[in-house]
């Protein structure tokens, strides 16, 4: 049974008898004023989707009681303050999250679809990312890390969405193409993803041709060197097989 109080202009909480509801699978809550977060729920929803309510106070933990909930709709909310290992799918996205990923998350090894897109999550992006195994949909966009991105992301074999940054070339990227990145015109990587080249690259290619750059320089400047040397002792040569052997040269000017 699907049940929703979308776009209601709801404040306050959700009334208690929701949780009467033992067939319920999918509640839609988003767009609402909730000043108390998602609270009694029957263990037999699977789906609750509160984007946009921008609840005041944490999520309960005892949504962790919820067995069979496999995605969570989080975005502009509070985060979750319980270990939601049934989850499958869990937006996180526009949630001011700040810093850098709470550890808690990683611990949700059995997601397929991790939104944490829109936040506040700066420095690099963490090993841990390589503990979502299972994972087919990862999107860090529109945050501010920095420096390289884990190789281990690598080993996430089942992914085929990722929006993040650099495209790494290992693990089963070697096998993707350009029509796997479309639309993430802020990714960087190798050239046959129709995408701009990491700044590492094209670090390395700079320094590259300034190193060429430079030996040309060097190489054009020494035979303009060597052609004018070759030049000059040319010249004293001719000079010195047209005056006469005994002759001042002197002589022969002041004539």
């Amino acid at each position: 049974m699907l049940f929703s109080l979308e776009n209601n202009k709801i404040e306050g909480s959700i009334p208690r008898d929701i949780g009467n509801l033992t067939a319920l699978k999918e509640l839609y809550l988003g767009v609402n004023n909730l000043i108390v977060s998602i609270g009694n729920l029957s263990s037999s929803i699977e789906e609750i989707y509160a984007g946009g309510c921008k609840m005041k106070e944490r999520i309960p933990k005892t949504v962790g009681n919820l067995s069979n909930l496999s995605v969570l709709g989080l975005q502009e909310n509070p985060l979750p303050d319980s270990n939601l290992t049934s989850l499958r799918y869990l937006y996180l996205a526009s949630n001011r999250i700040a810093s850098h990923v709470p550890d808690s998350l990683w611990s949700l090894k059995d997601l397929l679809g991790f939104i944490l897109s829109s936040n506040f999550l700066t420095g690099s992006l963490p090993s841990e990312i390589g503990l979502l195994k299972v994972a087919t949909w990862i999107d860090f966009s529109m945050n501010q890390f920095k420096n390289n991105i884990p190789s281990r992301i690598g080993d996430l074999e089942n992914l085929n969405h990722l929006s993040l940054g650099q495209i790494p070339s290992n693990g089963p990227f070697k096998n993707f193409t350009s029509e796997s990145f479309i639309s993430n015109d802020a990714l960087c990587g190798s050239s046959r993803f129709h995408v701009p080249a990491s700044q590492t690259s094209s670090i390395h290619r700079s320094r590259t041709k300034k190193v060429l750059q430079t030996k040309l320089i060097v190489f054009g400047a020494s035979a303009i060197i060597a052609g004018v040397a070759l030049a000059f002792l040319f010249v004293r040569y001719v000079n010195k097989e047209k005056v006469p052997n005994g002759t001042n040269l002197f002589s022969l000017t002041a004539k």
